[in-house]
């Protein structure tokens, strides 16, 4: 079901529909057999759904077996293989069979539909699924919470209808969903070690089991607890980081007397950085890994610089992930000249962070341009030389794209060619 390390998407959409249909048994047949619901059309139609998921994955459970043909599969069979394989693949098939559709239809005793608990069994399966979950390094918060919240009410619902049956509070005279809530409600408020005792067990059974569920409640409340602060702080976690360096950072400036003006920039370049960037120094994060896996990582990672840009709006993927192939980043200091007006230009200059002033001649002031802007694009296409000054205004970090690199990409894509040009003839005519 996972090949290549990587999630198939139809095993993870099949163990998920598995995992609903057995959660939906695991909370409809207890409740059914208690109470013994009048079955209606909706019902019927949800049993016969339910079988036929079941089928699907047993199908796909009897693809997965190895080739029986092969001499070694053979082998592995015979000697290998325990017999709880054959025993699992009999109860697959016996979960497959719709019992409240049969009860119904021919008129079978109600206790019949207790066979359809039989598919509780194949929670066992769902080892598969939780392995897939945890083929992923990081699951998803989302994840996280559905499998706990799902879980608890799964335990809350059980033990409830096991305590009407050792309370007797089916015989009472009190409908359906009362009897149901009122066993909820107890259920909650022993497992939370609430107990205000309002709801009290009678006789041996009721109170053996209830004593079960209280020492059951405090593992079962503290390993919630636990894991949902687990689960809120693994959301705050990165915020908590970002918080104590600009903390540290502070405490930096403080210590060795940075006048205001360059503490303010500072900070500027930190609250910028990270309203644009997943932190700091993305690049530490990727450090460890295999030199191949970075120049892959930080591709993708200028991609999203350039995405946003005008010049490469409707490009392919393939177009963005060979630009930002070729791209070089350099840091500017505030005054720093980053073209010289009459050199050669060879490179066109994106802003990734930063301000910059271009001023032309007589160093009259022209433009100011900021992140997301870009400029000498007109050397990537023409041969001339550079007609401005461009001047670094704070400290800046540029992404450059020189000519041979460009000259590169346009042959493979030369849609780009075209944006470009299409670009200038729009600068100019403005």
């Amino acid at each position: 079901m996972i090949i290549n390390d990587k999630i198939n998407p139809t095993s993870l959409a099949t163990q998920g529909a598995v995992f609903t249909c057995i959660v939906i048994t695991m909370f409809y047949i207890p409740y059914d057999l208690l109470f013994f619901t009048t079955v209606s059309r909706w019902q019927l139609w949800l049993d016969i759904l339910l079988s036929s998921i079941f089928i699907v994955d047993l199908v796909m459970m009897v693809k997965g077996l190895p080739n029986v043909n092969d001499p070694r599969t053979k082998f592995l069979l015979k000697n290998l293989i325990p017999k709880w394989y054959e025993f699992n693949l009999a109860i697959g098939v016996m979960s497959c069979i719709p019992f409240i559709a049969l009860q119904h239809y021919l008129g079978m005793p109600e206790i019949i539909k207790i066979i359809s608990l039989i598919r509780i069994y194949r929670i066992i399966r769902m080892t598969k699924a939780f392995s897939i979950v945890g083929k992923v390094t990081v699951a998803p918060t989302w994840i996280k919470i559905t499998l706990a919240i799902t879980g608890s009410l799964i335990a809350i619902h059980l033990i409830s209808c096991l305590w009407i049956v050792v309370s007797s509070l089916s015989e009472q005279n009190k409908s359906a969903l009362d009897t149901y809530v009122h066993s909820v409600y107890w259920t909650i408020t022993t497992l939370t070690t609430v107990g205000y005792g309002d709801i009290t067990p009678t006789s041996n059974i009721g109170k053996i089991f209830t004593m079960f569920v209280m020492i059951m409640g405090v593992g079962v409340y503290g390993f919630v607890i636990g894991n949902i602060s687990q689960i809120l702080s693994d959301l705050g976690r990165h915020k908590d980081n970002v918080r104590e360096k600009m903390q540290d950072l502070d405490s930096f400036l403080k210590y060795y007397h940075i006048p205001n003006k360059l503490r303010n920039t500072t900070f500027n370049y930190y609250n910028h950085t990270l309203e644009k960037r997943f932190s700091i120094n993305d690049n530490n994060i990727i450090s460890a890994l295999p030199h191949a896996l970075q120049e892959e990582l930080q591709t993708y990672m200028n991609i999203k610089l350039i995405g946003s840009l005008s010049l490469f709006k409707g490009c392919s993927l393939k177009c963005l992930k060979e630009v930002s192939k070729h791209l070089t980043k350099k840091s500017y200091s505030p005054t720093q000249k980053i073209i010289i007006n009459g050199e050669e230009g060879n490179e066109m200059y994106i802003i990734g962070h930063g301000t910059v002033e271009v001023y032309g001649k007589g160093n009259k002031f022209l433009t100011q341009l900021k992140e997301g802007d870009y400029f000498g694009e007109v050397a990537l296409i023409e041969q001339t030389t550079r007609n401005a000054d461009v001047i670094a205004q704070e400290y800046s970090d540029i992404y450059i794209l020189s000519k041979k690199d460009f000259i590169t990409v346009i042959d493979t894509y030369p849609e780009l060619h075209a944006k470009i040009r299409y670009a200038l003839k729009m600068r100019t005519a403005a």
